[in-house]
């Protein structure tokens, strides 16, 4: 004779069973994406885009966008100027190596390698920030 146990187990396997597609979702769907991926979408409507539509003034839209990431980034505004300072300059031949410094905060004034073509352009651009050794 079956346990009570056995068959609240097999109770609960049937109704799991009948019941699973009514409240269960796939968690994942094609694409790789979660199964509310729509709803999340209806949800981004980035208010604060220029492509929003809600700004007709662009500097307008550049100032309180400046705002709004600073207040993402935590960082009080900067009271102290940009500051440049060259603290090294050699030729190179090829292109001329400056050792820049400059304040990014008022706590942090950090230093830059900038290398520059001798030759009369237009030359491509690439900007290294700063890494911790990470490996790819």
């Amino acid at each position: 004779m079956p346990t009570r146990a056995t068959l609240l187990t097999l109770t609960l396997l049937a109704a799991a069973g009948v019941n699973a597609h009514d409240w269960q979702r796939q968690g994942i769907v094609e694409g790789n994406l979660p199964a509310s991926w729509q709803q999340l979408k209806a949800q981004m409507t980035y208010p604060d885009s220029w492509l929003s539509g809600h700004y007709r003034d662009f500097e307008q839209w550049r100032q309180q966008a400046r705002t709004l990431l600073r207040q993402s980034l935590l960082t009080p505004a900067s009271t102290l100027p940009f500051a440049p300072q060259t603290l090294m300059r050699e030729n190179r031949g090829a292109y001329t190596a400056e050792k820049l410094a400059f304040n990014v905060t008022d706590d942090n004034r950090i230093a830059a390698l900038m290398l520059t073509p001798n030759s009369p352009g237009p030359h491509p651009a690439i900007v290294l920030l700063h890494d911790h050794g990470l490996k790819v």
